[in-house]
């Protein structure tokens, strides 16, 4: 349902609603999620929603992880915002020279549902907030980050791979069409991230932090 309302002399014509709301037949009347407002023949976006689900629990990992300023894994990338040096978890050190291969690690994160299939209006990133830190004499270390989302099934939604930078910084994986119509559960999901790599020379390292992970739907 659609409404129109007139604004004149820097008031609304009609003031009596303070928000707009759209009938739904059985549902009474939901505040919508989104208004616009027409700025000569262009409509412009001027309130929208959004959510995320954020991690709920660590399912298991490989290689060694550890938490900072939080008791468990899954605490330490669960805020709404990330914040990044209160809170934070990393892996172990990478110090194995890339002569003799690499090193890998990996975390699974669990994260809720939302008891569904959404509308299809909405989009839906997975974020991920994270950063490098590294020590080398000569070369930079070789090294990635696999990151792959699945839903409440376990089936494959998609896959990535990060570059990370030497300071904190947002990562936003959009899941398109060919991504969404793999989700058959959405009750559910996990993250895996699986950190790789390798080293020039004995004594360097490198490592990687992250302090944000979160599914955000907005329109």
């Amino acid at each position: 349902m659609q409404r129109t309302f007139p604004r004149q002399a820097n008031t609304w014509k009609d003031p009596k609603y303070g928000f707009v709301r759209a009938q739904a037949l059985g549902l009474g009347w939901p505040k919508i999620r989104k208004q616009f407002v027409r700025s000569g023949n262009m409509w412009k976006l001027v309130c929208g929603w959004t959510g995320q689900l954020v991690p709920n629990g660590s399912v298991n990992t490989s290689g060694t992880w550890s938490a900072v300023g939080a008791p468990t894994l899954h605490e330490a990338v669960d805020e709404a915002t990330p914040n990044d040096w209160t809170d934070y978890i990393y892996h172990a050190n990478i110090e194995i020279p890339c002569a003799q291969g690499n090193a890998s690690h990996s975390v699974r994160l669990a994260l809720p549902g939302v008891g569904g299939p959404v509308s299809g209006g909405e989009n839906i990133e997975l974020r991920i907030r994270c950063q490098r830190v590294e020590f080398y004499q000569w070369t930079p270390p070789t090294y990635s980050v696999g990151v792959t989302l699945r839903d409440g099934n376990g089936t494959f939604v998609l896959s990535s791979s990060l570059t990370l930078s030497t300071s904190w910084a947002t990562h936003t994986i959009p899941l398109d069409n060919s991504a969404l119509v793999n989700i058959d559960n959405w009750s559910g999901f996990t993250v895996d991230l699986d950190p790789s790599g390798c080293v020039s020379l004995e004594g360097d390292f490198v490592r990687g932090e992250f302090t944000w992970v979160a599914l955000v739907f907005s329109i």
